[in-house]
């Protein structure tokens, strides 16, 4: 029975109950029987209720999660052998006698960089000195003796001949920095900042490891590994490939928002090369979504930086944006688990549907429609196909999804402006910026995903009318005289 006939009956069974309740004496023994029975009747229909929600919610998840192992059209960077092996291979034993006194540790590094390259003996010296006790101030019990190791070797210079700001050398763990280059402090300050947890990330001398001779710095992911670099710094000096990773690998973070975890237990993890807490973090409670994850991962990873990674000149013909979909598809199904575990309101529901949707298509927007048809078409399909599930589930009508969809326009656009620009930028009401608060409380993983592009979600919806035609009878025509339709 479909959920509306149900409520109906419940509502009408419901009256009688009432108009019982109401009755100014005793009920009769007749009485008392039938409403003995009208409670039977109203425990079967919210079973009956309860059933159907779980009978759809199954199916809409078999859905996702039958395609959800598409490949990419490029020879996979791991193998699911090589991926099993990561978590496998990983050591965090350390031998090397540290100090973990970190008001010593500045001493340690001005004592390392003694030479006449040392950036102590350079009007930098005490701003340096600073950052770098700010920053070991943050550590804590989550971090490793790895971390440890490398810090109490760590070595600080000035080199006026490299052409960035400031750079790292795995093989020395020195920092140099071009002196000559310095524009603003803050501008340095963030660079160094960038590298110490760069440095973080690293296995110290003890546990060099490297997989078919790509360092993913212990396999962690390079995207994983920008945005944990990024850690309190403002992001904006990056460039290509790292600023790509930054700005746009930040999609997958999505797959965290549902985990009981937040934004310092995802740097630790990365720090740490934990792969059990990432597992926890992403919730990847098998074998099959973690070669999911991993497949999305390294994806995002060739697209930041295909000639690092493998060589790959020609990448984004290489590489399409089948992991996208996939991606979405995942994301659906962790949204999927967690609305049914946590009762979840059309309007939570919704909000979250359509935050992961933006998210994802955030950097694809710009392009022309029919240069990312394929894109477009399985996109909307997925999305369609949501809303439509969303309709059963909680017995309303597609235009009431719509409606509820602009309703809740001011406040994603709140959560993302609080998340992107800060909330001093926020112009929306007091009740908007409320709600929008209270979801960035609830769900702490989104400050990870720093806002999407401000205006996202009116350039798709742009896009979606663009292929109206198509959208509005997906699925009942045939794939190509549609796209010819569409493109005309």
């Amino acid at each position: 029975m479909k959920l509306k006939g149900i409520k109906n009956l419940m509502f009408g069974i419901s009256a009688i109950l009432l108009l019982n309740g109401c009755s100014l004496y005793e009920p009769t023994t007749e009485e008392y029987d039938i409403q003995v029975e009208v409670d039977d009747e109203l425990e079967k229909m919210k079973e009956a209720e309860d059933n159907y929600k779980a009978e759809i919610t199954e199916k809409m998840y078999n859905e996702l999660d039958k395609h959800s192992n598409e490949s990419n059209n490029y020879s996979k960077i791991l193998s699911d052998e090589e991926i099993k092996r990561i978590e496998k291979k990983i050591s965090h034993e350390c031998s090397y006698e540290v100090i973990t006194d970190k008001s010593k540790l500045v001493d340690l590094i001005i004592e390392n960089s003694e030479d006449e390259n040392s950036i102590f003996d350079t009007e930098y010296s005490d701003l340096v000195s600073n950052a770098l006790s700010d920053e070991f101030d943050k550590l804590d019990e989550n971090t490793d003796l790895e971390d440890y190791h490398n810090f109490n070797t760590l070595k600080i210079k000035t080199d006026n001949t490299i052409v960035d700001v400031t750079c790292y050398v795995l093989g020395e763990n020195t920092i140099y920095i071009n002196t000559d280059m310095i524009e603003s402090n803050e501008d340095f300050i963030n660079n160094l900042k960038y590298f110490l947890n760069c440095i973080r990330e690293y296995p110290c001398e003890c546990n060099n490891q490297n997989i078919r001779g790509v360092n993913y710095n212990n396999n962690i992911g390079t995207v994983l590994n920008v945005m944990a670099s990024c850690k309190d710094t403002e992001g904006e000096y990056l460039k290509f490939p790292v600023r790509f990773a930054y700005e746009n690998g930040k999609e997958i973070l999505l797959l965290s928002l549902f985990s009981k975890t937040n934004p310092d237990d995802f740097y630790n993890a990365v720090y740490n090369n934990d792969f059990e807490k990432i597992n926890k973090i992403f919730s990847l409670e098998n074998e099959n979504d973690k070669l999911n994850f991993y497949e999305i991962l390294y994806s995002i990873d060739m697209k930041s930086d295909p000639g690092y990674i493998i060589g790959l000149d020609n990448h984004n013909t290489a590489i399409n944006n089948k992991y996208k979909i996939n991606l979405f598809r995942m994301y659906l199904k962790k949204l999927l688990k967690y609305s049914v575990g946590n009762n979840l309101s059309l309007e939570e529901h919704l909000l979250l549907f359509d935050y992961g949707k933006y998210v994802i298509v955030d950097d694809y927007l710009m392009k022309d429609v029919e240069e990312d048809f394929d894109f477009y078409l399985d996109f909307m399909k997925i999305e369609k196909e949501y809303k439509c599930y969303l309709t059963d589930y909680y017995d309303v009508d597609l235009s009431n999804i719509g409606s509820k969809e602009n309703e809740l326009l001011d406040t994603y656009m709140a959560i993302n402006t609080i998340l992107y620009k800060g909330i001093d930028n926020v112009v929306y009401n007091d009740e908007v910026i409320n709600k929008a608060n209270k979801y960035i409380t609830k769900y702490p993983n989104l400050r990870l995903l720093l806002g999407y592009s401000y205006h996202t979600n009116l350039r798709y919806e742009y896009v979606k009318n663009n292929m109206k035609d198509y959208y509005d009878d997906i699925g009942e025509i045939l794939y190509t005289e549609e796209k010819q339709k569409v493109l005309a």
